[in-house]
């Protein structure tokens, strides 16, 4: 559970750096690269969520994503992460809404967290 706080965390960051449709991130230029590319400076939801950090695996990445899921009303089902990917990308979408979704999901996985503490 921490580690998909984590991977919220950093995903709200990125985003608060620089937000995009279309493509997992983008260049300073507007071209569409990798979400990991040294040269990104704008990412779409799942390219933040799926920007990877040192200790991080797929799965920690895919429980990050569960949470923003569920938070946003999309189905569970891990084979279906373009439900997220077109939420972001409708073009009457904001980047405030992904910050929301974003801080919405990490409050339901801190909430989560505090469950199995208890």
């Amino acid at each position: 559970m921490k580690r998909a706080i984590d991977i919220l965390d950093r995903a709200i960051a990125l985003i608060g750096r620089g937000w995009t449709q279309r493509a997992p991130a983008r260049t300073t230029g507007g071209r569409p690269c990798g979400p990991t590319d040294p040269n990104a400076v704008a990412w779409c939801i799942t390219g933040a969520i799926y920007h990877r950090e040192s200790g991080a695996d797929t799965l920690d990445h895919l429980a990050a994503e569960r949470f923003v899921r569920r938070v946003l009303g999309f189905d569970l089902d891990p084979k279906k992460v373009d439900s997220i990917t077109l939420w972001n990308d409708d073009p009457k979408r904001v980047v405030e809404d992904v910050l929301q979704a974003l801080c919405a999901g990490r409050a339901l996985a801190a909430s989560a967290a505090m469950d199995t503490v208890n």
